[in-house]
């Protein structure tokens, strides 16, 4: 899963108009909420000396309404994926295609062996966003073989909700949870704290993993203070090494780290509450990485 937020403000960017780029290594049609999209592919000329540029494909723009708009993508190899959209205000959106056929010999090499390819070809589908404020991207990945049922994805209360045949997800700016048959997962990326599970997270990035064998706990970000309240019966063991100390009172537990690196630490259950917490177990927080977008100020200008 990709989550991208962009936010604007400031004097120049407040209100006004604002331009988000995704280049996507897809290929064909696009489903859109305006219908079957194919962009026109467009080559990059090597020689301009000879040929003339042929700058990116740009299709017309088409409105998307305020709140959640789905697109579905075809990978140029292992995965697909859906994207969603989120604004507050309605946005614009296009569809374009850029390519390039030129590398140094090496990387062609590399590229063609890899790709089992006769020939170097780079290709990429344009998705460009224009709206006001804060623009937000979603994107789910999948395995071409994957035959899973659709997934259903909506906005609640500033929160991404993912429902799936066998598993619940949310999605917070600041944190998220996952609940399956096998495992829940509770995550804070931040200093902002997170609930879920009978479970509270607090003071810096903290991730929890449930299942009905055992349980852990995972502390990134760095040296700091962990405050983690947990159930009744719950307590996180000291480590053998001296990364963590670890003090707890009642259900607060409150775990100083000096590493840089993540540490991780187990959580014993007592038996009859073991018993009760058995369930949905969180899978570790594996898929999230964000990353800012190009970004331009005039909605209508494309390229030609």
């Amino acid at each position: 899963m990709i989550l991208i937020e962009d936010t604007y403000t400031g004097k120049e960017l407040a209100g006004k108009p604002v331009i988000s780029t995704l280049n996507l290594m897809a290929q064909g049609a696009v489903t859109t909420p305006a219908g079957t999209i194919t962009p026109v592919e467009r080559t990059h000329t090597p020689d301009q000396n000879t040929t003339p540029e042929k700058l990116p494909s740009a299709g017309p723009p088409f409105p998307l309404p305020a709140g959640v708009n789905k697109f579905g993508f075809t990978g140029q190899w292992l995965i697909d994926w859906d994207l969603y959209t989120e604004a507050a205000v309605p946005l614009q959106a296009l569809v374009g295609n850029w390519g390039h056929q030129w590398h140094p010999s090496t990387e062609q090499g590399q590229f063609r062996k890899a790709q089992g390819k006769s020939a170097f070809e780079e290709r990429q589908h344009i998705l460009r966003l224009c709206g006001q404020d804060r623009i937000r991207v979603l994107i789910l990945p999948h395995h071409k073989a994957d035959d899973r049922a659709p997934l259903t994805v909506r906005r609640q209360a500033n929160v991404w909700l993912i429902q799936g045949v066998d598993f619940d997800m949310q999605m917070g700016e600041h944190n998220h949870l996952f609940q399956s048959a096998e495992k829940k997962v509770l995550t804070t990326f931040g200093a902002e704290a997170a609930e879920g599970f009978g479970i509270k997270l607090a003071g810096g990035p903290v991730e929890i993993v449930i299942t009905a064998m055992d349980a852990t706990l995972t502390i990134g970000g760095g040296p700091g203070r962990r405050t983690v309240t947990l159930p009744e019966g719950w307590s996180v063991r000291t480590p053998n090494r001296g990364t963590a100390s670890v003090r707890q009172s009642g259900t607060t537990v409150q775990i100083e780290t000096t590493d840089n690196k993540p540490v991780t630490l187990e959580i014993k259950r007592e038996p009859a509450v073991e018993k009760a917490a058995t369930g949905p177990a969180v899978q570790p927080y594996l898929g999230m990485r964000i990353r800012k977008l190009l970004v331009g100020t005039d909605c209508h200008r494309q390229p030609t």
